[in-house]
């Protein structure tokens, strides 16, 4: 073995507290945390679990259901099951209301002007009875029609998620 002349104990502490400060600095200068961004990736992966089963439920009827409940009622009773709980990641929470729920679109009245929102360039009506006051972690249903749906997800904020500047958002078309 050769002898560079180090003390590698003294230098591997000497690295590992530079590693620290640079993981401190670089984490710190960032406006969402690590542990935001694993609860973000969960929700993601939480919105691909429920566009599996939506993808499964159209494969049995031909259309996608007009309301998350029914979906999940399908998928339990079906002979071989296939709905799959998910956690909401922020609440540790699941079920509907809690990790998932739908948002509909309503014929939009002027007057009500304040609660309409355009996500995707569909103009919807984005005060649902359905969310809770707390929306983070969830996973939103929006079905349009028959043949079309979107799925969206809520971050930390409470806000949609986005990604690289855009709504992250999931649909079968």
């Amino acid at each position: 073995m050769v002898d560079f002349g180090l003390d590698l104990p003294f230098c591997l502490r000497r690295f590992s507290v530079l590693l620290a400060l640079a993981c401190f600095f670089i984490t710190a200068s960032q406006p969402v945390s690590a542990f935001d961004c694993v609860k973000t990736s969960s929700v993601k992966a939480n919105m691909h679990t429920l566009q599996t089963i939506l993808e499964t439920y159209y494969a049995d009827h031909h259309r996608y259901p007009a309301y998350g409940t029914i979906l999940e009622r399908e998928a339990r009773i079906h002979p071989q099951p296939y709905w799959k709980e998910f956690v909401n990641p922020f609440l540790s929470e699941t079920g509907y209301g809690k990790s998932w729920g739908d948002l509909h679109q309503k014929p939009v009245d002027s007057k009500d002007q304040e609660s309409i929102a355009f996500v995707l360039g569909i103009r919807m009506n984005v005060s649902s009875q359905n969310l809770p006051l707390s929306a983070r972690g969830m996973v939103i249903y929006a079905p349009v029609s028959k043949q079309k749906y979107y799925l969206y997800g809520y971050g930390s904020n409470g806000e949609l998620i986005k990604d690289k500047g855009q709504v992250f958002c999931l649909s079968n078309s």
